[in-house]
């Protein structure tokens, strides 16, 4: 059976090479590392789907499911949905905003409103996001390379690296456009697992062991923010051939998200209830053997690379071309120092994968920083956020964000990583509505004074 895994695994890998190839005709920087800002629908939506198939779906479902129960996975899913959803509203505004300022990154979007110092420091957060998902990427690789194969973490993490360089050296944002079509279409077969699952997990049972609580309210959010401010999305956005596309594009995969994560959700009740000692990781890079017949156990490897290779890949690919914008020196030829940038961070993310042993609080750990910037990001596409409110709440939320890490919290329980955020989001709303009513009385009172001059 090994020997049929990695026939499969090789045939997936040529196919994605394949396509690279295909992609390699450029036309110059914007075509490289935005094609053009012309993506259509197609392209768009099932770029965006296959970008949040891994840890945003396939992991953190299973993952969730085995460390909190069922609920977990559920609210992991339905948080998700719903900011596609509320991203779908944005859209219009954030592409035409992107187009005006050729915007590559969200973090660039949010140096503009927020300023120089609030600016650069989410631009940290979201470049800090990008490196993760790099190297948690690569790390989950490795665990299911090493699973299936019996090769070293080390060997795993080789293939991973030299297969998204090959590919995205030649093409560019077209490859990763085009290899997360085809892999979005592999990741169909998921819809077929409930049908091939044996034994079949109890689901009356499983929802009998846990019940709603805090901490399932709290993944919800987390899985919200999440999703809100992952930077591969808003550069789905900002690259699409019009906002009404990507709107279009976000709604129909915030329903192909809730669908898959339904099926997702009763394979790993399946796994739990077949193999109930496995760890989160574990669950998810090796529990199908234990449910799945030997030939289709064959194939869903490679279902999972192809959803891990799609993040992996769009990961790698922005982070490289947000970094080659900040300096005008390296968008003199920014088709070279993107190349130079992808070298780079896929090799020291596949080094730094390597000292990784417990994904799911690691992950966590770097998620609750991004998701500071969740509401304030929300908030700023509707009103004017004072810049120094905005940088007390975010900085008293960092602060207790850090507080959290060296008390251990967030090794305890994961879903506190969203409570600093929560602070950040009330105390700049508070911050906000107090400047509102200054304001709104000082005109006031100012108006007043004026009509009792006149009159006089």
């Amino acid at each position: 059976m090994q020997m049929l895994e990695l026939l499969m695994i090789l045939a997936y890998v040529i196919i994605v090479m394949t396509i690279g190839l295909f992609s390699r005709r450029i036309k110059g920087g914007d075509d490289f590392i935005m094609g053009q800002r012309k993506i259509e629908r197609l392209g768009t939506t099932m770029s965006i789907f296959a970008t949040l198939m891994t840890e945003s779906l396939i992991f953190f479902a299973v993952a969730l499911t085995v460390f909190y129960g069922p609920l977990g996975g559920i609210m992991a899913i339905i948080g998700g949905s719903l900011a596609l959803l509320i991203m779908s509203i944005i859209a219009p505004r954030a592409h035409a905003n992107g187009v005006k300022n050729r915007f590559v990154c969200i973090s660039e979007y949010c140096r503009q409103k927020w300023g120089k110092l609030t600016g650069q420091l989410s631009r940290m957060a979201f470049l800090l996001l990008l490196a993760w998902v790099i190297v948690l990427q690569i790390n989950l690789n490795g665990n299911l390379l090493s699973g299936i194969l019996g090769w070293t973490p080390m060997e795993s993490s080789v293939l991973v690296v030299v297969v998204v360089l090959f590919y995205l050296l030649i093409g560019g944002y077209h490859s990763v456009i085009r290899t997360d079509v085809f892999q979005g279409i592999l990741l169909g077969f998921i819809l077929l697992l409930p049908l091939m699952i044996s034994p079949r997990p109890n689901v009356i049972e499983a929802f009998d062991t846990r019940f709603l609580s805090v901490d399932v309210l709290l993944l919800f959010l987390m899985s919200f923010a999440l999703t809100i401010t992952r930077p591969e999305l808003w550069q789905r956005i900002y690259s699409s051939k019009s906002g009404k596309i990507a709107a279009r594009s976000l709604r129909i995969v915030a329903l192909i998200y809730f669908i898959f994560g339904c099926f997702i959700l009763y394979y790993a009740l399946a796994v739990i209830q077949a193999a109930p000692d496995l760890s989160p990781t574990r669950a998810f890079a090796e529990g199908y053997r234990t449910i799945l017949p030997p030939v289709i156990s064959a194939l869903f490897p490679v279902l999972l690379l192809a959803a891990m290779m799609s993040s992996l890949d769009s990961a790698t690919f922005l982070l490289a071309a947000d970094v080659t914008k900040i300096k005008s020196y390296f968008m003199k030829n920014p088709i070279l120092w993107t190349r130079i940038f992808i070298v780079i961070f896929l090799i020291g993310g596949g080094l730094a994968s390597l000292t990784i042993f417990n994904t799911l609080t690691f992950a966590y750990k770097i998620n609750g920083i991004v998701a500071l910037f969740m509401i304030p990001l929300l908030l700023s596409f509707w009103i004017e956020i004072p810049r120094n409110v905005l940088g007390i709440s975010i900085a008293i939320g960092l602060i207790t964000y850090v507080v959290q890490i060296l008390i251990g919290r967030i090794d305890i329980n994961p879903s506190e990583a969203i409570l600093p955020a929560l602070l950040t989001g009330f105390l700049l709303i508070v911050g906000y509505l107090i400047k509102w009513k200054d304001t709104h009385h000082s005109n006031h009172g100012s108006y007043r004074r004026g009509y009792r001059k006149g009159n006089d």
